[in-house]
């Protein structure tokens, strides 16, 4: 590899509005400080280290090439040279890439959380504590020195700065000498840097908030989530309400502290747990602490078979937006203002691939900007942002996408693949195997489309979970629990002869599920990220549904920003990334359609950089054009084949 700098940006506060402030100083590694002065010449040196050939380290670095792009958009053409010639390296991401190559885990290993900050890296790399450092104060105070140059910081400043640069190659180095012991672990790396630089990018933009919906919706929401409204619930206990102050029997005036409500885990969810798990055959999810799960996703599979836990998931969810989700929009913090502007966080690589958001947390007591989990759950949340004056927002979202890439997959591993063929031949899979199931031939099930509508819909739907539950590692009593998760009950006995059935339909799932002994397995994506520790679910879901998947949508990610800033979608902004969907502004004007069009092509171009035996047929993208955003949004089209705006009488 060429020359390798580490650098490092101080800038003026971050603040609501201001995710990209102007830089300060810049320190190098190797290198010195530099201020932001024509004498110091700061400009001409980022420029001399983006022209060259030499690499760029940074840690969590699509912040500070924001901050220098904003601060001399001069050197932005440049920026984006370097990221498309790969030559831009992230130390965070790049330690997530080991952790996922060694053990799998990114989030947790033996019980103690892994953290990402340039302090935790360092603490855990190299022995380091930059703890006395960030507590100094010092790097809230870089304004102090604006237009100062640098050798005439007070020294703490200068030490301060050159510090983290200085760190950061170390972990860069440290890194790279683990990389060569495994072999080519940051293959993919290039991937994930250029996607955490578009992700940060949408969040610089953020999305507008509509104050008088969201009021209302957080309203109604309140007295949605009255404990009455749910009482299987109220009479489990597993849910303590909140009660207010008890006055002192023998001190008049005085009462005691409030209660807040409380989820009873030990004493009441976690035995109601076991419970549903035992009687219903199924398999306790354990953590990676060893205790029983009671995670999101867990409880979502367990509450088709028990009414109790079916209403613990429905207000939860209600009552995560009452009490985190509406809050995070509030600021300041402690205010009764709502943010005009939401500014959502993203993590660039999760154990699949996949990118998630989230907000800031209830114990950030003074963030700097609103942040909220832009991919909650409950889609009436979308109904709370509009697009700014002049734009619609365009949604553009890939169509069975877990389908062709486990398609890909098959074919690429085995040279055949019945899927494959029917996608690329523009069958809908969920109808073939709803007709197969069902006992009739594909034409005629698709006649039932419009004589039978509730006859074809029953057994298209019975097609979902068992298309994309069994070649995820699903096993029967599990299936039997996705199938209740969509409305249909079936038991083992029914759920075997459903499984043969699929099996039949596509004779190279039972090569690609074929799996001997319960070693832990590995695979490598098609871009190159290795991920080892699997299980046999996490293996079968993630190779063959979630990673290739997820790996297309950011190579088109990053080239529909590429286009924004300077191509054929320039005028049109990314605001907002959810699992295998786009959300941008465009220009409200005749060329909305046009723009619609060009998003879809490219979505479309780069996937199948990824998926390399589907067709067009196979790689759909569906596309709506919005004045707000919503789940229920379709294409709608006029006579003469544009795209034009989606309404609805209901707000979603």
């Amino acid at each position: 590899m060429k020359g390798v700098t580490a650098f490092d940006v101080e800038t003026i506060l971050i603040s609501q509005g201001v995710l990209a402030p102007r830089v300060i100083c810049c320190s190098f590694s190797p290198g010195g400080v530099l201020g932001n002065t024509t004498i110091e010449n700061l400009v001409g040196k980022l420029r001399q280290e983006l022209e060259g050939d030499g690499h760029l380290v940074g840690h969590n670095v699509a912040f500070d090439l924001h901050c220098i792009a904003r601060t001399w958009p001069e050197l932005t053409d440049l920026i984006w040279e370097a990221y498309k010639d790969h030559r831009i390296h992230d130390t965070l991401v790049r330690e997530k890439l080991i952790h996922l190559a060694t053990h799998g885990s990114i989030d947790a290993l033996a019980g103690k959380q892994l953290g990402y900050s340039l302090e935790a890296i360092a603490r855990d790399r190299l022995g380091v504590d930059l703890a006395e450092g960030k507590a100094s104060g010092v790097r809230t105070r870089y304004a102090e020195m604006d237009g100062l140059m640098a050798n005439l910081y007070p020294v703490w400043f200068r030490e301060y700065s050159q510090k983290d640069a200085d760190i950061t190659l170390a972990i860069y180095n440290s890194q790279e000498e683990s990389g060569l012991e495994m072999g080519n672990v940051f293959k993919s790396e290039w991937l994930h840097v250029n996607m955490a630089w578009c992700l940060y990018m949408s969040t610089i933009r953020g999305l507008k908030v509509d104050p008088e919906f969201t009021r209302e919706l957080w309203d109604k929401t309140k007295v949605e989530i009255d404990l009455d409204n749910f009482p299987l619930l109220k009479s489990s206990g597993i849910i303590s309400p909140a009660s207010p102050g008890r006055p002192y029997k023998r001190s008049p005036g005085k009462f005691t502290k409030a209660t807040r409500e409380k989820v009873n885990k030990s004493k009441a969810l976690v035995p109601h747990v076991l419970t549903v798990c035992r009687e219903n055959g199924i398999e306790v999810e354990k953590t990676e602490t060893g205790r029983t799960s009671t995670s999101a996703d867990f409880l979502e599979n367990l509450a088709p078979l028990d009414a109790t836990i079916s209403e613990y998931q429905r207000r939860q969810k209600l009552s995560k937006l009452v009490t985190t989700y509406f809050p995070a929009m509030v600021h300041p913090r402690g205010s009764s203002l709502l943010a005009d502007t939401i500014h959502p966080k993203y993590d660039v690589l999760k154990r699949t691939g996949r990118i998630s958001s989230r907000g800031n947390s209830k114990k950030s007591l003074d963030p700097p900007y609103a942040s909220v989990n832009i991919q909650q759950v409950d889609p009436r949340i979308r109904g709370c942002y509009v697009p700014r004056k002049g734009f619609l927002f365009l949604s553009a979202d890939y169509s069975a996408l877990e389908l062709g890439a486990l398609a890909d997959t098959v074919y690429k591993d085995q040279g055949e693949s019945a899927l494959r063929d029917q996608l690329n031949a523009g069958i809908d899979p969920h109808a073939y195997l709803g007709a197969i199931l069902s006992g009739y031939s594909y034409e005629e099930f698709q006649g039932f489309k419009t004589q039978r509508p509730d006859y074809y819909k029953h057994w298209r739907t019975m097609a979902k979970p068992v298309g994309l539950g069994f070649p995820g590692g699903m096993g029967l009593a599990t299936m039997v629990k996705a199938c209740r998760g969509y409305g249909v009950k079936i038991d083992e006995d029914r759920a075997i002869e459903l499984k043969e059935l699929w099996l039949d339909t596509y004779p190279m799932m039972r090569e690609y599920l074929h799996y001997d002994g319960e070693d832990d397995r590995n695979y490598t994506s098609p871009l190159g990220m290795i991920r080892a520790g699997c299980n046999y679910t996490q293996y079968c879901n993630g190779r063959g549904l979630q990673t290739p998947g997820a790996e297309g949508m950011k190579l088109a990610t990053f080239r529909l920003c590429e286009e924004i800033y300077n191509g054929c979608l320039m005028g049109c902004h990314f605001v907002a990334s959810i699992h295998d969907e786009v959300l941008l502004e465009v220009p409200d004007d005749e060329d909305a359609s046009i723009n619609a069009k060009m998003v879809k092509l490219i979505m479309v171009h780069e996937m199948q950089k990824v998926l390399t035996s589907m067709n067009d047929k196979a790689i759909k993208v569906e596309a709506a054009l919005m004045r707000r955003w919503s789940k229920r949004a379709e294409p709608v089209y006029d006579a003469a084949g544009k795209l034009v705006v989606w309404t609805s009488s209901a707000l979603s």
